[in-house]
């Protein structure tokens, strides 16, 4: 909703109505940052550790794999109430997880693509 307000806002803006409009067009980028930047980081890390703690126990990747997702999605874990409250972890908390995405990825691409063929 807020994404579709910055519409009439822009027009507003550009009609020369410019103090009322940056001020509301803010407002709406704000409660866009929070909603989909913020709390959908609250939803992914309950998926990812579900995720990665079925991935372990179906044995569909190797256990280290899965313990790598899980121990870097912790960070994630511990930063996401702390975004919701307006606290930010340093991103280079992050970082580890970048890695793992590509080589879960990969594995799985690789590896579920072998099986199908045989």
């Amino acid at each position: 909703m807020a994404t579709f307000s910055l519409l009439g806002l822009s027009q507003e803006f550009a009609a020369g109505q410019s103090a009322k409009a940056l001020r509301l067009a803010t407002l709406a980028f704000d409660a866009m940052e929070f909603g989909g930047g913020t709390l959908h980081m609250v939803a992914f890390v309950a998926g990812a550790i579900l995720f990665y703690v079925l991935l372990d126990q179906s044995r569909l990747v190797p256990r280290p794999l899965s313990l790598w997702g899980l121990v870097t999605v912790l960070p994630f874990a511990l930063g996401s109430p702390l975004m919701v409250l307006g606290i930010e972890l340093p991103f280079l908390l992050y970082v580890p997880y970048v890695p793992f995405e590509l080589a879960i990825g990969l594995w799985l691409l690789i590896n579920l693509s072998l099986e199908i063929k045989k």
